[in-house]
């Protein structure tokens, strides 16, 4: 058993049973939140998206341009 294991063991002994179950879910929960790696592919929709404005713009005006595209209102999220 490594270093890592062991002391990940000697922690949990501490807790009252009710810590433990926490952490039991804990673990469970990163177990299955992170997709595997090269599972997920960038879609890229917003490619192309600020075509028509204008290119004498600074780049925080294009930002802020950007911002209203992905959220669909004025630059404020909801």
């Amino acid at each position: 058993m490594g270093a890592v294991r062991r002391e990940i063991d000697r922690l949990l002994e501490g807790l009252p049973p009710e810590q433990q179950e926490e952490v039991l879910r804990f673990v469970r929960r990163l177990t299955t939140a992170r997709p595997s790696p090269g599972s997920t592919r960038p879609s890229f929709s917003w490619a192309g998206a600020l075509k028509a404005t204008d290119r004498g713009k600074t780049s925080v005006e294009l930002q802020h341009e950007a911002l209203v595209v992905r959220l669909g209102t004025h630059g404020t999220p909801s």
